[in-house]
């Protein structure tokens, strides 16, 4: 990424099949979180097929929990 993109922002990250380990999770929201965060209205889009119940309840709660503290 060229570091005026990443002063300007982006109007949407998308993400798909990018959610393999629960730890990371945080990380991927937050740098969504930081890219979106210069542009008023812009979206995150997550492609994600749930495999588990419990990896499903993971990608939810860590999302929850990083959206609460932005």
């Amino acid at each position: 990424m060229s570091q005026r993109a990443l002063r300007q922002g982006y109007d949407l990250v998308l993400g798909a099949d990018v959610c393999y380990s629960v730890k990371a999770l945080p990380a991927l929201f937050t740098a969504a979180a930081g890219l979106l965060a210069r542009r008023p209205g812009a979206e995150f889009w997550l492609g994600y097929v749930s495999r588990c119940a419990r990896a499903c309840c993971a990608v939810t709660s860590r999302f929850a929990e990083v959206t609460a503290q932005q």
